[in-house]
């Protein structure tokens, strides 16, 4: 058997690769939030499996007489919404970005001419799920296991040594030994699963050096037919404000006194801290991305302005016409000069106004929505005693 008969039977054997998409709608179908199967089905049942677990742990504590814990019972819902965000905001990129194409809003740079869009945007979706999918994402689930063993360092227990004795003596330490090891283990899935998001809003960025977007100004959304763009901006911005929601909520509680968990009497100003640095995370979620799209509907706003100025050029011109020709025009002729005048009049005010944000004031009220308490828990903090 040669050499090449026996790669060539080896080859046959291993696992084919996907082959590169040559349309959208195969792109489309190949977009992996995650590559592999057993993390994707697991990113769908993890908000339903920790509303379980959250409530189960409710239940036991209420059995065994314990207080209900109004803190951890709203973490876990909030956390829960977030990842259901998440799978939202995941199914809506590809989904937005075809959609612009197909209503031909989104085109290739000029230099490619249009033919190229297509081809472009399967490459885009292609970088854009490998983006997700980067080694990345496990450098931010060490983070998050950072911040979390920084967080709940168990200080108390002493020195190793000590440890090693403590659980030797008391085998019900090995439950808390579970706890931290549990703990951290969320921290870092926290960390991994805050990587899509973030690649999300850097490929949204990529987007307005990558396209071109042929405004639709006309569109009664108010932003030139790109708001499932700024939707997009939306969705990111309301993942980020999940934490700045529940720190600020809890350091309005607290400095309000409507509740006094044990433990928390000297939490609001690091709540509030906390929360400020969420909500400000997600106002950046928010724009920044949006700003690489906003870059392009400006240059698209420079072209509509050349045409314009050309338009305008020849309402000057026609209306001087009309005037230094007042006397010597038939009134027939002179009536249609004025009807074309007033029609290219309505043609100028009609296109002055050229967007350059893809969202509306609907959209940044709903934005500015999501830093009422956030901000409630800072003022409570600063004001009350």
């Amino acid at each position: 058997m040669t050499a090449t008969t026996v790669s060539t039977e080896a080859a046959a054997r291993a696992p084919s690769a996907p082959a590169p998409a040559a349309t959208v709608a195969e792109a489309l179908a190949q977009f992996r939030v995650f590559r592999s199967r057993p993390l994707a089905n697991g990113f769908a049942a993890l908000p339903w499996a920790m509303l379980g677990i959250a409530a189960a742990l409710e239940i036991a504590l209420a059995l065994s007489g314990q207080p209900f814990d109004l803190m951890f019972a709203i973490g876990v819902l909030a956390a829960a919404l977030s990842i259901g965000l998440m799978g939202t905001l995941f199914a809506q990129f590809p989904r937005a970005l075809i959609d612009l194409r197909h209503r031909n809003l989104l085109r290739a740079r000029e230099t490619e001419g249009d033919a190229a869009a297509e081809t472009r945007l399967v490459t885009f979706l292609a970088e854009s799920e490998a983006l997700l999918n980067h080694s990345l994402g496990l450098l931010f689930g060490l983070a998050g296991t950072i911040v979390v063993v920084a967080v709940f360092w168990p200080f108390g227990v002493g020195a190793p040594s000590e440890w090693a004795e403590a659980l030797a003596r008391y085998p019900s330490a090995w439950l808390g030994v579970l706890f931290y090891l549990v703990v951290y283990s969320l921290g870092f899935g926290a960390g991994y699963l805050i990587w899509r998001p973030v690649a999300l809003a850097i490929r949204l960025a990529k987007s307005g050096e990558a396209f071109e977007f042929d405004l639709s100004l006309e569109n009664p959304d108010g932003c030139g037919g790109l708001k499932p763009l700024g939707d997009l901006g939306l969705g990111i911005a309301l993942i980020l404000a999940g934490p700045a929601i529940f720190l600020g909520g809890w350091a309005f509680a607290l400095s309000a006194h409507f509740v006094q968990p044990r433990g928390l009497d000297g939490g609001r100003l690091p709540f509030a801290g906390l929360a400020a640095l969420c909500a400000a995370l997600a106002l950046a979620g928010f724009f920044w991305p949006l700003w690489g799209v906003s870059r392009a509907m400006r240059r698209r706003r420079a072209q509509v302005r050349n045409q314009l100025d050309s338009l305008g050029r020849q309402i000057d011109q026609l209306a001087k016409s009309l005037l230094d020709n007042a006397e010597r025009l038939d009134p027939a002729e002179g009536r249609a000069q004025e009807e074309k005048l007033e029609f290219l009049r309505r043609v100028y005010a009609r296109n002055r106004r050229v967007p350059v944000w893809p969202f509306n004031a609907v959209t940044l009220l709903e934005l500015l929505a999501l830093q009422l308490v956030p901000l409630a828990g800072i003022i409570a903090v600063l004001i009350l005693p």
